[in-house]
């Protein structure tokens, strides 16, 4: 089973936030490390400590960066109302910081906020406007997250092409380097939804095949949870795990762990529809302890 990185690791060291100016750290830059060094990890504690650094922070650009951690925390937490205020922080910050990077970062996560809202022609101007514009950037992690964006407004428009969504998936397999953890994460995901993709055509073969080499990988929570409801899905048309079972108990416990809660109506309908299929599988990946 994709592993996810141990929690006890994440949360090593979970102070309160502090302004320590005689030791030189201040909330903002506390926030910032703490949650690049994936010392805080569920969206309630990096919402929670990002509004409180966000509060006392007064440079432009890193206002833009904390509001757009919080626009994407939101989103895992299913608050859309929050997203779209930390988006109008992230839009404000941009446009006086005159930063393309946050701007182009605005326009895939409102991209993302619209898509949620079944909002699709706005969704789809903001993602091809960012498109448009991407090559002004050189972070290849901004790329690849317009890039995967845009294929999933391809995957959830009802209007929108799913070989698009496959072309924008294998487009980011490709991007390098590749070895560094924020690519690394972004492929995961990216096989994921590759999976989606071939789901959608029918070919479940092809979808167990994209996420395969997810298997033995160790994986943020997200993603890990992402690859499981996944899995859990083609399971249902193409039976290939030992032990379903497992695979819904860990992903029941990442969502009440890491509050995950824009994913628990899919969980839920997952679980439904596997118990009442009530198949079994011996041909594929056998779930491990993480």
């Amino acid at each position: 089973m994709l592993k996810s990185i141990s929690r006890h690791f994440y949360h090593q060291f979970i102070p309160l936030l502090l302004i320590c100016s005689a030791i030189g750290v201040n909330a903002e830059s506390s926030f910032l490390n703490r949650f690049y060094d994936k010392k805080i990890t569920t969206t309630e504690e990096i919402i929670k400590e990002g509004n409180q650094a966000l509060k006392i922070t007064k440079d432009e650009e890193t206002r833009g960066k904390i509001a757009a951690i919080l626009a994407s925390n939101y989103f895992y937490a299913n608050d859309l109302k929050g997203m779209k205020k930390a988006i109008k922080t992230l839009d404000t910050s941009a446009r006086k910081s005159k930063n393309t990077e946050l701007k182009l970062t605005r326009l895939y996560l409102e991209s993302a906020m619209n898509r949620a809202l079944k909002k699709y022609k706005p969704s789809r101007k903001q993602i091809h406007q960012a498109l448009t514009e991407m090559n002004k950037v050189t972070p290849v992690k901004l790329k690849g997250k317009i890039l995967y964006n845009a294929a999933a407004l391809e995957s959830d428009d009802p209007k929108g092409s799913n070989d698009k969504a496959i072309s924008y998936h294998q487009q980011i397999l490709g991007l390098t380097p590749d070895d560094i953890p924020a690519i690394i994460t972004l492929k995961q995901r990216s096989r994921i939804r590759l999976a989606k993709c071939y789901y959608d055509k029918a070919d479940y073969v092809s979808a167990k095949q994209s996420i395969a080499p997810l298997a033995d990988q160790n994986a943020l929570p997200r993603t890990e949870l992402q690859y499981l409801l996944m899995a859990l899905k083609i399971q249902q048309k193409h039976p290939f795990l030992t032990s379903p079972n497992d695979y819904l108990t860990k992903a029941e416990s990442l969502i009440n762990t890491y509050h995950f809660e824009s994913d628990r109506a899919r969980f839920e309908e997952t679980k439904k529809n596997l118990q009442a299929s009530n198949k079994t599988a011996s041909d594929g990946l056998t779930p491990k302890n993480s």
